[in-house]
């Protein structure tokens, strides 16, 4: 399929709400349950379901992984909270932060607010931001991500 054609469905994916959270356990080294990672899959009717892989490059390059990426997070971050409650628990959730979202002015205070209107503990969240995100904006970068630990907030580098 052609690449105008998957961005012209994801604008319709947006709203028609095709988007679902896969939570993949991650475990310490003594085999206890940690937390989860949010991995999003795009359930199209016309595709099936695509990865991340196919759905994540096309989202950056039309701008969508805004809406898209603060969509996984709120949901991500509101799934931790139920988990938590529902098990009386501590878990950790692992979102995935693509460069473009993270280079975002209002990053940081979009991440506190959906911390803070969730009722979630800033430590059980953790970004996985990419080495990609520092390229050409270091300083910002090492603002940010400095203002969001000093919230709570876990901060995870990934390739």
């Amino acid at each position: 399929m052609k690449k105008s054609n998957i961005e012209r469905l994801l604008r319709k994916a947006i709203n028609r709400n095709e988007f679902v959270l896969h939570y993949q356990p991650q475990y310490t080294v003594t085999g206890k349950l940690r937390g989860f990672e949010a991995l999003i899959r795009w359930n199209n009717p016309e595709m099936g379901f695509l990865n991340p892989m196919e759905l994540i490059p096309i989202a950056e390059e039309t701008g969508l992984i805004i809406q898209i990426g603060e969509w996984v997070l709120n949901t991500a971050i509101l799934t931790c909270r139920k988990f938590e409650d529902k098990h009386d628990c501590d878990l950790v959730m692992a979102v995935n932060i693509s460069p473009i979202q993270f280079r975002q002015k209002e990053f940081g205070e979009i991440v506190m607010k959906a911390i803070k209107s969730s009722g979630l503990k800033p430590t059980s969240l953790e970004l996985e931001v990419t080495e990609s995100s520092f390229i050409n904006n270091y300083d910002s970068v090492a603002n940010e991500l400095r203002n969001l630990k000093e919230f709570g907030v876990r901060i995870a580098l990934s390739r």
